[in-house]
């Protein structure tokens, strides 16, 4: 049944995070829609991108502002962070508003000295864990960590047994009843099916101008060490049943984001000097680009170290890949769902397994068909955000 909200009309909201993000601004697009929700303000923590249709929040603040970077240069880095961090403090104790929420999307340690100030302009505050800020967080952020997850009434993540086992060994002293299982709604889902029941997948490739004979094989989805390309790609090639399948093979690399650009070179090296035919997409991609990539791709290789339900996995599903994922991510809802995909235990098994997958082709494609708009209701925003509006309404 339709979940009922008695939420006031006057609700504010102050999103503490990345202003640029895809997910944030489309959660504060979902809630302004919502007529219980009065304003979406956001105390940026990245540099507006002009590019981007921030529209989405009524208020940016944006501390970044009232910094002189070319000053800050003339600091060692133990100098700039502090200043850095001072005006980050000054800034957020200069809020006039009082929010009903004060929502924090990534548990960054660097807001660690925002925790004071957090109850001066907020009733009520809650904490979105995102994935790697909990599953590559270090003893030394745990720390930290710690603290602000004591600040927090509520924190969200996906609760599912891996990632409660993870938090409760870092954080036991955190009540596990604080945390909340919400997820995040995807709009690129709706721009993806669209473009699936438009244009043929032949059509495609003529748009990205991929060779229409080969089959794609599709590698992570950015150039972050963690989606470690070379170990899966020297692994493949170790494998001698997958050399006879090579020639028909168009390996496919979207690294746009990352912040290491020396493993980036590494990357587009490594295949150069193994003469391996390959393109790669370096340029920011507008969501029907993403789609295109999707859509274009007959197998799609997610091997990173960590993971937590991203939506990139399930978009190429949606399109009808071969997923070779591995078995330590915490996918097990889509199998329990009746969703296909393969996995390995290893990303040393991964020459065998996708030398099974050639040899199989036509018959794994097959499998592939009951990945259909059942997957939707992962990423329908439509209803996400009901769940999120209960999350605030339970706390007012």
């Amino acid at each position: 049944s339709e979940i009922k909200f008695l939420l006031r009309s006057s609700m504010k909201i102050l999103i503490v995070g990345d202003c640029n993000s895809t997910y944030i601004l489309e959660q504060s697009n979902w809630l302004k829609k919502d007529d219980n929700v009065e304003l979406v303000d956001i105390f940026t923590t990245t540099s507006p991108n002009k590019k981007l249709d921030l529209s989405a929040f009524n208020k940016i603040l944006n501390y970044y502002s009232k910094i002189d970077f070319e000053i800050l240069a003339q600091f060692d880095n133990l100098a700039q962070n502090i200043i850095s961090n001072y005006i980050l403090i000054q800034e957020f104790k200069n809020i006039e508003s009082y929010y009903d929420i004060i929502q924090v999307h990534f548990v960054d340690v660097g807001l660690i000295s925002l925790v004071p100030h957090f109850r001066k302009i907020g009733k009520k505050i809650v904490l979105s864990i995102w994935g790697s800020d909990l599953l590559r967080s270090t003893i030394e952020q745990d720390y930290y960590r710690n603290i602000l997850y004591e600040s927090a009434d509520v924190i969200t993540m996906t609760k599912n047994e891996f990632m409660i086992n993870i938090f409760s060994s870092k954080y036991p002293t955190i009540n596990i009843d604080k945390v909340v299982d919400v997820r995040y709604g995807a709009d690129i889902f709706l721009v993806l099916k669209g473009i699936m029941e438009s244009i043929s997948k032949l059509e495609c490739k003529k748009i990205l101008n991929i060779d229409q004979n080969k089959i794609i094989v599709t590698i992570g989805y950015n150039y972050f060490a963690e989606q470690r390309h070379l170990e899966v790609v020297d692994n493949i090639l170790r494998n001698e049943n997958i050399k006879k399948h090579l020639p028909g093979i168009l390996f496919v690399l979207p690294l746009t984001y990352g912040v290491d650009k020396e493993y980036f070179n590494k990357v587009i090296n490594y295949f150069n000097e193994n003469n391996i035919d390959f393109i790669f997409f370096d340029k920011y991609l507008s969501k029907e680009q993403v789609c295109f990539i999707r859509y274009v791709s007959d197998i799609f290789i997610h091997l990173a170290t960590t993971d937590d339900f991203c939506n990139s996995f399930r978009e190429y599903m949606y399109a009808k890949n071969i997923i070779i994922t591995g078995k330590w991510f915490p996918y097990d809802v889509l199998k329990d769902d009746g969703f296909y995909f393969r996995t390995v235990k290893r990303v040393e098994d991964i020459g065998e397994e996708l030398s099974f997958v050639m040899d199989n082709y036509f018959a794994e494609k097959e499998k592939c068909e009951v990945n259909n708009d059942e997957l939707l209701k992962y990423s329908d925003w439509s209803i996400i955000i009901k769940e999120w509006l209960q999350i605030y309404k339970n706390l007012l």
